[in-house]
């Protein structure tokens, strides 16, 4: 009898210790500070196969609500209609007030869905790939 209860007390006790280990692994986010705003740096000039002008009409500015800004080179030449479509979404505020919905620290952020969700908002219809 005394065997199981040293077993359910070792097992209740390693639970307690992996939930605390995890519960420190998750930043708290009212202690949020968004990284330092980079200087703006020009391209490396060994790039193969890369245009070294952009036209000011294919940068896409994002400025962030923590005061930083993002700027967005745009590839008409590999996506026409999409770029157009956001260039036309953008002149008209669409994005304006839009929240990142979905983030990968390191990788990627999604937004400009003005509901939110990852779900679109747009009233205009899909666009053929």
């Amino acid at each position: 009898m005394i065997k199981p209860l040293r077993l359910a007390i070792a097992f209740v006790a390693a639970i307690g210790l992996a939930s605390g280990a995890a519960a420190q692994g998750r930043p708290d986010p009212k202690e949020f500070k968004p990284p330092p705003v980079l200087p703006k740096m020009a391209a490396p000039s060994n790039l193969v196969g890369m245009v070294a002008t952009v036209s000011d009409e294919d940068v896409l500015l994002l400025d962030l609500s923590s005061g930083g800004r993002v700027r967005i080179v745009m590839r008409p030449d590999v996506a026409p209609k999409h770029v157009e479509r956001i260039r036309m979404l953008a002149r008209q505020g669409f994005y304006d007030g839009t929240i990142f919905h979905r983030v990968i620290e390191g990788f990627m952020a999604q937004g400009g869905d003005p509901t939110g969700t990852g779900q679109g908002g747009s009233k205009l219809p899909d666009m053929e790939p």
